[in-house]
């Protein structure tokens, strides 16, 4: 009986890092830090992620994340209030391509600029997705939502 659950196992290992999970490559250079091969359609629809590294943290309202190597896309944050609230992220990217995208009704409504300090005032009674797109990608990641 040991042996056939050692079998399983087995198998269900080889099965989970068999499953063809890469990393999407960093296509346009070290220095160059916008996608090149995911699209506005990936954004919206979401791909299939894979992370390694991770630290993920929310206190209040306040959520951070610190990855050293993320390809894919990621729902971060879902924000549905009766209130305008203003979110602010601050993205750094250190290496491979990313970007922080927010995404309602099926549109991209926002694209954050990579490593800079930045905001935007979301409007009541909408439901907005925050979500982080990577390839190959190394990033600290911070938002507040007030």
């Amino acid at each position: 009986m040991k042996k056939y659950i050692f079998l399983l196992l087995l198998g269900c290992l080889m099965l989970i890092t068999s499953c063809g999970l890469e990393h999407i490559e960093d296509k346009n250079g070290p220095d160059n830090y916008m996608l090149s091969t995911l699209t506005e359609d990936d954004i919206i629809k979401g791909t299939n992620i894979i992370s390694s590294g991770s630290v993920y943290s929310t206190v209040g309202s306040k959520h951070t994340e610190k990855v050293k190597k993320f390809s894919g896309v990621s729902k971060v944050l879902k924000i549905n209030d009766s209130s305008e609230r203003t979110i602010y992220i601050n993205f750094k990217v250190t290496s491979g391509n990313g970007i922080v995208a927010i995404v309602s009704n099926e549109k991209i409504t926002h694209f954050f600029e990579t490593n800079t300090d930045t905001y935007v005032t979301l409007k009541a009674n909408q439901e907005y997705i925050v979500k982080v797109v990577g390839e190959s990608c190394n990033y600290e990641l911070t938002i507040d939502v007030k």
